[in-house]
């Protein structure tokens, strides 16, 4: 016998929609109604979908992360030069072969790979963009956005 989802395990409804939530931010629910995923923090109105989660526990819209990098790729390779001789060797290295990685995969630039990673941790921790950029700069390193 399989099991079906029962409906909203935060609220108890069981609305005509019912979304998928991540496990991040704390939640051990599996489906919500849409106004109860809003509160949780977990959806994004604007795309209407849920966040996914990442490894840091966090969640973000992956179509809000894929938008803003877009926009910002000119500024994602200008980081990139600066960033670069900044970061230790090994560090520079990882970049480097995960932004190859990235690129081959996604078929997107240097610097809209990049922004990808600055972007989402921004959105993960809802902090302004600049505020990550300027931290991995000051910080000399990229660990607090991989």
């Amino acid at each position: 016998m399989s099991e079906t989802l029962a409906g909203c395990e935060i609220c108890g409804k069981d609305p005509e929609v019912i979304v998928l939530l991540p496990k991040a931010r704390g939640n051990d629910k599996l489906t919500s109604c849409v106004p109860c995923a809003i509160k949780s923090g977990l959806y994004c109105e604007k795309h209407q979908r849920p966040h996914i989660g990442f490894e840091d526990g966090l969640s973000a819209c992956l179509l809000c992360i894929n938008e803003e990098s877009k926009r910002r790729e000119e500024t994602g390779g200008e980081l990139l030069q600066t960033l670069r001789p900044l970061l230790r060797r090994g560090e520079r290295e990882g970049l480097d072969g995960w932004l190859e990685s990235t690129m081959e995969i996604t078929g997107s630039s240097e610097g809209h790979c990049f922004m990808r990673a600055v972007v989402g941790k921004a959105l993960r921790l809802n902090e302004p963009i600049e505020t990550i950029q300027i931290r991995i700069i000051e910080e000399r390193s990229i660990r607090f956005i991989f």
